[in-house]
C-alpha cells in the first residue's frame, strides 16, 4: 500500500442541514493528489436541542413539512389542531368542524393535539435522537480511479475510527449503503479486518415508518 497523507475537515457544510454536522476525511498522496475521501455525519447534542426543541420540529424537519413548528411559534392553535388531524385522523380536529370557537377553546384543542402527537409518535422522536445525536456514521466514501483495489477503502475506515476515538465517540456505518459499498464492507467484515457488530435493528426513521434500519458499530479496523 502506498504512503498517504491524512487531512481532516470539520463541519464542512455548517449548520445548514437540519442540525447535521458533516466532517470530511481525505487521503492524499505526498504530491497532493487526492486518493479518496469519506464523509462522517452526526447531529451534535447542542444542535439537536436547538433544531428539535419538541416533537413538532421533528415532524417538520424529518417527517415532512407539516407547518407545525411555524404554527407553534405563532401560537396558532387552530392551525395546529386542524393540521394534526390532516396528518393523522385520530388526532386533532377536522377542518369541517366549527371554526368560530373562541381562542381559548382552540388553544385547548391545539395543546391536546400536541399531547396526542407525543403519545403516538414520541417513540420515533426518541429513536431519532438515539440514532443520530453524537453518533458519527459513514455518510459517504469514495476511492478515486487509479487508487482502487489498493486497500485505501479500508484505510479510510481505519482513519475514521481513529478520529472518532480521539473525540471519544463511536463510529457507525450508514444503514443506506449502496450495493457496491455494502459488498466491499462485508468483505472486510468477513475477513475480520473490520470488527464490531450490528445495533439498533428496529429503529424507524424517515418517511417510511415500516422500514427497519440496522447499522454496524465499528470497534476495530485491522490494516
Amino acid at each position: 500500500m502506498k504512503d498517504y497523507i491524512v487531512k481532516r475537515f470539520t463541519d464542512i457544510e455548517g449548520d445548514q442541514n437540519r442540525g447535521w454536522r458533516v466532517d470530511e476525511l481525505r487521503l492524499e498522496t505526498e504530491d497532493g493528489e487526492e486518493i479518496g475521501y469519506m464523509k462522517l455525519a452526526q447531529i451534535p447534542f447542542k444542535r439537536f436541542k436547538s433544531h428539535y426543541p419538541n416533537i413538532l420540529y421533528f415532524f417538520d424537519k424529518i417527517k415532512g413539512r407539516c407547518g407545525f413548528a411555524e404554527y407553534y411559534e405563532e401560537n396558532d392553535w387552530q392551525s395546529i389542531a386542524i393540521r394534526a388531524h390532516a396528518y393523522d385522523r385520530s388526532i386533532g380536529v377536522s377542518s369541517f368542524e366549527d371554526r368560530d370557537l373562541p381562542d381559548h377553546e382552540w388553544e385547548k384543542k391545539g395543546r391536546l393535539a400536541i399531547r396526542q402527537l407525543e403519545d403516538k409518535y414520541m417513540w420515533q422522536f426518541k429513536n431519532f435522537q438515539l440514532y443520530f445525536v453524537d453518533k458519527p456514521y459513514v455518510d459517504y466514501a469514495r476511492i478515486n480511479e487509479g487508487f482502487q483495489r489498493q486497500g485505501f477503502y479500508l484505510k479510510l475506515y481505519y482513519e475514521a475510527l481513529k478520529w472518532c476515538k480521539e473525540r471519544d465517540q463511536p463510529l457507525y456505518t450508514s444503514s443506506l449503503k449502496s450495493d457496491v459499498a455494502e459488498m466491499a464492507f462485508e468483505k472486510y467484515v468477513n475477513e475480520h479486518k473490520i470488527i464490531g457488530g450490528y445495533e439498533y435493528p428496529h429503529v424507524h426513521h424517515g418517511r417510511d415508518p415500516e422500514k427497519r434500519y440496522k447499522r454496524f458499530r465499528i470497534t476495530t479496523v485491522m490494516i
